[in-house]
């Protein structure tokens, strides 16, 4: 199952881009260079739950947006600080 957009897909591992960690990913999040929800969230929380903030840091990351059944750049979330 890939650990970003969590569809049963085959897999590979691969290192994330916001920080130290891998993941199993399918190959359409490969090619999307999506990042797992949890990991944008982390980075959220660092950065003061702004995604003002946020993509200063990381303008052109993008992950899998269930709702919507699509990927979705990070600064187009809509993110409630906690």
């Amino acid at each position: 199952m890939c650990e970003v957009c969590h569809r049963e897909r085959d897999v590979w591992v691969a290192s994330g881009a916001l920080g130290p960690y891998s993941i199993a990913r399918c190959q359409e999040c490969l090619q999307q260079y999506a990042e797992p929800i949890w990991a944008v969230e982390a980075i959220l929380m660092m950065v003061g739950g702004s995604l003002k903030n946020c993509n200063e840091y990381f303008p052109e990351v993008v992950t899998w947006h269930p709702r919507k059944n699509n990927y979705v750049q990070v600064k187009d979330l809509h993110v409630r600080a906690a």
